[in-house]
């Protein structure tokens, strides 16, 4: 699985996990979550855009959009 993937399953199953099974959540370790892993997500999908990004620089597609 490549990276882009990864980063995406994991932000559709942590969504899935809020919206249909709220009532089951533990509010504390959603916060820990939160604090623990979004900024471990944050940083792959910054290294993700920059690889983009460069792969974009090099074919002449810099101001291309998702």
């Amino acid at each position: 699985m490549d990276p882009e993937e990864r980063v995406l399953r994991r932000l559709i199953a942590f969504r899935n996990r809020l919206i249909h099974g709220y009532d089951l959540l533990d509010d504390a370790l959603v916060w820990e979550t939160v604090k623990t892993e979004v900024p471990a997500l944050l940083s792959e999908v910054d290294g993700l855009l920059q690889e983009r990004e460069e792969q974009d620089t090099e074919t002449g597609e810099a101001n291309r959009r998702w």
